[in-house]
Parts: C-alpha cells; structure tokens; sequence
C-alpha cells in the first residue's frame, strides 16, 4: 500500500466521518503487514508535527473507538499485533528505530481495561434537581439551550446524554473537561467524547490521556498526539497503567530518533551561517593607523604656531580697551525742559494783591 498515497487522500476529505470510514476500510480489508506500514506512518507524521499525521491518528482513533468488536476484528488485530513483534528491519543501522516502531504500532491495537475501574462502593456525583426528570427530558435539556441545565447534565453518568451533550453547540471546552476530568467516571461516559468533534481539542485529549477510569486502549491510541513534554511526564507517572508507561518510552525515543537528522542539519546550516572570528587587523586598518601616528607631528607644531600667535592678540586687547567709543549728546538744549504754569487759582490770587 502506497501510504504517501493515502495520506493525500485523507487530506482531501473535508468530513471526519468520511475519514473515518477510509481508515477503517483500509484497517479492515488490507493485509497485516500493510496496515502496519499504514499506521506506523500515521505515527512517525503525527509524533514530528506533520499535519496529514495527526488527521490521520485522529481518524484512526475514532475508527477504533466505534469498530464492532466480532471474531473477524478479533483476529486482524491479533495478526497486525504478532506481525509487529516478529518484523524486522533490513538495514541493520535501523533496527533499533524498527523495534520502536513496532513497539508502538503494536500497542495501538490493544485494548487492555482500565487501569481504575468504577466500583459500586464508590458513590458517583449526579446532579440534583427540584423534580424528577426521566431520562427523555434530560436528553431534551442537553439539546437546549437553558444554561442552568446543561451545568447540572455535565455530571450525568449516562452516555446517551452526554453524546447529546457534546453534540450541543452551546457548550465551551471547559464544559467538556469537567466531563473528561471527573473521577471516578465511566468508560463509556469517555467514550462518547471521543467519538465527537471535541476530539480535536488537544486539551480535551489530554484530559482523556490522564484519567485513569478511561479505557487504556483509548489512552494508547491517543498518546502519538501529545506534546514531548506530556510525554515525559507520563513516563514516570503514577496513576496510569503499565502499559502506557511503557508505550510513553517508547514514543520518547521514537521521537528523539526521527528528529535528531533534522536537528542535525539545523545545527550544520547555523555553525555555516556564523562568521568566523578574525584575529589579526587587515593590512588596511593597520596602514591607516601608521598614516595617523606619522601625520601627528604636523598636527602638534601646528598647535605650537597657534600657542606662538596668542600674545599678539593678548597685545592688541589693551588698544582695544583703551579707546572706549565716545558718545555724544545730540538731546537738544531746553527741548525737554517744561515751564511751569501758574495754577488757575494762584493767578487770581496774585491780581487780586496787586
């Protein structure tokens, strides 16, 4: 099978359910040794970031997730399991990338049960409403749009509410991740999740991957889509099954192995790139220094001309000083002095005397 082929076949179809159905024909119908090729380039595209990849992946978990679980399934994925373990590589330089590969391709087809698993001592949280209200009505309140119901139906332990619940196009993602985060929590409440559009959201996802009441072949199958990061913590955590952990070192070095011949050439492009240290002047710089030491005696007698010439101009500043310029009075004489009249009153006075 022509797996570059298929993938830009996948690419072109715009429905998830029509991707969905590609891949399990091609999961199905194909030979053991095929679907392997298939999906273990689904997970070398998917665990580098390439886009058609992680469309792949996704397609391919929701293929598993609503696949009928028959003898026919039974014994594809069985001889898909057992030609993963008994392949190998031809070019011995490869082999220990090949047996991580097979490793995980391996695991995808797994379903081991939950690593917790909801018991009937442990008392799951429901809603409480004012009124009893049967299962149809609550279906109905997961298709509205009444907000105080749809916060109430978040915690509903029943899958056929919240597959209406996810199909509600009013809710959030942080509705979904109290869905996907509660505990303890019921595989086929999970389920529901991950057969719907909220799939895509990388943090509904992890909420899956971390749960532990989720079923682990969902949490395998899910894991080629998490960040390096993730994936490290999941090597040493706690709360998951031992297969996950198993699965997470694998992935790790998987991905280490399919990016170091990038990071190599990226590591090759910018020691060419750098500009190399030069230790000695260039001939250039160093002439021009010596033009600059050999032309400074000119520069210093010409200092010692002009220190030379200063008393002359200190000679000259005397006569300067010494011939004030003389102003004269061109006011004119009586121009501005005023006769004083008599008063009104001091003339008559004088008259009268007289």
């Amino acid at each position: 099978m022509d797996t570059d082929f298929f993938l830009k076949k996948l690419q072109h179809i715009v429905e998830p359910q029509m991707r969905v159905v590609l891949v399990r024909t091609a999961v199905m119908e194909s030979a053991p040794a095929d679907v392997f090729e298939l999906v273990g380039a689904f997970v070398e595209r998917a665990l580098i970031g390439i886009a058609p990849g992680e469309d792949a992946v996704l397609a391919f978990v929701r293929c598993m997730q609503t696949l009928e679980r028959t003898e026919a399934t039974y014994e594809q994925f069985r001889e898909i399991y057992l030609y993963a373990h008994s392949s190998s590589s031809e070019e011995p330089a490869n082999e220990s990338l090949h047996r991580l590969r097979n490793t995980v391709v391996g695991h995808l087809f797994l379903d081991p049960p939950p690593f917790r698993k909801l018991t009937t001592k442990q008392a799951q949280f429901a809603p409480k409403w004012d009124r009893e209200v049967s299962l149809g009505q609550k279906k109905t309140f997961a298709s509205g749009g009444n907000r105080l119901y749809l916060e109430k139906l978040v915690y509903e332990g029943d899958p056929q509410v919240i597959a209406k619940l996810c199909a509600n196009p009013r809710l959030n993602e942080q509705d979904i991740l109290t869905i996907v985060t509660r505990r303890p929590n019921e595989v086929a409440v999970l389920h529901e999740v991950a057969i719907s559009a909220w799939i895509s959201s990388y943090t509904v996802r992890h909420g899956l991957v971390l749960n532990p009441y989720n079923g682990t072949g969902m949490i395998l199958r899910l894991m080629p889509l998490l960040h390096h990061s993730h994936l490290a913590a999941l090597r040493f955590a706690g709360d998951v099954h031992p297969l996950v952990q198993e699965t997470a070192n694998a992935l790790f070095e998987l991905r280490g192995a399919l990016m170091a011949p990038k990071r190599a050439a990226e590591g090759a492009v910018s020691e060419e790139n750098c500009p190399s240290v030069v230790e000695e002047k260039p001939p250039s710089v160093e002439a021009s220094s010596s033009d600059v030491e050999a032309s400074s005696p000119d520069v210093e007698a010409s200092s010692s001309d002009v220190e030379a010439s200063s008393p002359d101009v200190e000679a000259s500043s005397p006569d300067v000083e010494a011939s004030p310029l003389e102003s004269e009075d061109t006011s004119i004489p009586g121009e501005d002095e005023t006769v004083a009249e008599p008063l009104e009153g001091e003339g008559k006075e004088g008259t009268e005397e007289d």
